[in-house]
């Protein structure tokens, strides 16, 4: 989606979310999770990106959407 159409006007105001697993297999946290390397088109890197649907921590006993966030306090 991020080449169907021209997003430059709208990426100061709406900043990317990718969502891109390697695999559905259970996973920790990491600061440097899988990617293929995308290029994301008119935005430079995503704001969050969510690299697993299976992600466990300790005490929580379910599996969690684990994201690494790239913004600041104020985004």
């Amino acid at each position: 989606m991020c080449f169907a159409y021209d997003w430059a006007a709208v990426t100061k105001t709406y900043p990317l979310w990718v969502a891109q697993y390697p695999n559905y297999e259970e996973t920790g946290f990491t600061s440097e999770p899988w990617t293929d390397g995308w290029d994301f088109g008119a935005w430079s890197s995503p704001l969050l990106f969510q690299y697993t649907g299976t992600g466990r921590i300790p005490g929580y006993g379910g599996h969690l959407d684990l994201d690494l966030f790239y913004g600041t306090r104020d985004d």
